[in-house]
């Protein structure tokens, strides 16, 4: 099903030598589109060599949060070095123009209209790419090295797997206060800062957490099952809990480059070290009989290094994963981020979502204010998985201010 309101659709169809890559403008009367088959050794190629390009890109900011124009000039002109490769892993540039004022003409110019404009993004789960760091508005409608050409920036993309159920519920409750679960590296400054923020707002928000805590020594298996049990308002033997969490929160590390998917891991902290491995969730999994506890379809922000980062080969994910199993809406990372940028950017993804966001438009939001408020563009290594439209029940906040402790 098409998203309202999309301007245009994007999706990869079709298995290996074989892939098409297809833009729609599903609204338009003459059905216009953009068809181009894709040339499989140097899609891998770029996919491959996306996460050094990335680091390298990302380590140009160092450890800081806000940086001088300069450093953020720098770091957009890589982006769009790095934008020009991935054009070309996809189109080999011969037919890049065209697609450029394709997408142009079906984006609105300037930040007045930019809950408007979204991009559906529909993909076999072995296609997944990074549409949002592909630079596809020319040139002659914005500066050559402005950010605004990035789609990640210039609208909301809404990224679809097929095969994979997407769940119905678009409005989470959160009256008296949002449930939320809260998973963290206890020894990392910006888990702490983020945990300090929370407890801030916590007649807006009922938190369950952090875990691990100080007096409880997780072993992986607990760790899969408080995870997955906070989908629940009952447990695996059917005995009633607490009420079902409505966002589940990671504050930690990740390690996605483990030889086999099955060995990528969340990596919790506190007494000890605690991972959260996804063969194990796999298999934790599948010992569920199809969804039928669940008592919510939350957003799972995962707040971590690379969280989003799928196997080069396989393209198997966090966010694959968590779609499959009750999850709404999942938000990882394609890169480390700094403690300080991924503590921020949380704090302005809750304050646009209490305030009535979706969390597409939270999203997007909280990118533009650390581009805009720190010269600072990591928010475009932030991705979504799902649907961008879900948003609170009850709008809680009037501004954006009333939670965030940075007013610049």
């Amino acid at each position: 099903m098409i998203a309202r309101g999309a301007a245009f659709t994007a999706s990869i169809t079709g298995g290996a030598n074989d892939r098409l890559l297809t833009f729609k403008a599903p609204a338009e009367r003459q059905r216009a589109s953009f068809r181009w088959h894709l040339d499989e050794g140097n899609f891998l190629s770029a996919i491959t060599m996306l996460r050094d390009q990335l680091t390298d890109f990302r380590q140009l900011a160092g450890d800081s949060l806000h940086l001088d124009k300069t450093t953020c000039n720098s770091m957009i002109c890589k982006l769009h070095k790095l934008a020009k490769r991935l054009s070309y892993g996809l189109f080999q540039g011969k037919r890049l123009s065209e697609l450029q004022a394709f997408v142009h003409a079906r984006l609105a110019v300037g930040r007045a209209s930019q809950r408007e404009r979204v991009i559906e993004v529909s993909t076999d789960p072995s296609s997944v790419y990074p549409f949002e760091l592909l630079a596809l508005l020319p040139s002659n409608g914005f500066p050559p090295s402005s950010p605004e050409r990035f789609l990640g920036l210039s609208a909301i993309v809404r990224r679809r797997l097929r095969r994979v159920d997407e769940s119905n519920q678009k409005v989470l409750p959160n009256i008296p206060s949002l449930p939320l679960s809260f998973f963290w590296h206890s020894s990392l400054s910006g888990a702490a800062l983020e945990r300090t923020f929370l407890g801030t707002i916590s007649d807006l928000v009922d938190i369950y957490g952090p875990w691990p805590s100080a007096k409880e020594k997780l072993d992986p298996l607990i760790a899969v099952q408080h995870l997955m049990d906070s989908r629940q308002a009952i447990d695996k033997a059917g005995h009633p809990t607490r009420t079902a969490s409505q966002i589940i929160h990671f504050a930690c590390h990740s390690d996605t480059f483990a030889n086999h998917p099955d060995q990528y891991a969340l990596e919790l902290y506190n007494v000890e070290p605690c991972n959260i491995e996804l063969g194990a969730l796999k298999e934790y999994v599948s010992g569920e009989v199809g969804d039928i506890n669940v008592g919510s379809n939350p957003i799972l922000f995962l707040n971590s290094c690379g969280s989003a980062v799928a196997d080069s080969q396989t393209r198997v994910s966090f966010p694959q994963f968590f779609l499959r199993h009750g999850f709404s809406v999942v938000i990882g990372t394609e890169c480390d981020i700094p403690d300080s940028v991924a503590a921020h950017f949380s704090e302005r993804f809750y304050g646009g979502i209490l305030r009535g966001m979706s969390a597409g438009e939270s999203l997007n939001a909280a990118k533009r204010h650390l581009l805009d408020a720190h010269n600072n563009p990591l928010g475009l290594l932030y991705v979504i998985y799902g649907d961008p439209d879900v948003r609170l029940k009850k709008r809680r906040l009037k501004g954006v201010f009333d939670v965030c402790r940075y007013s610049g």
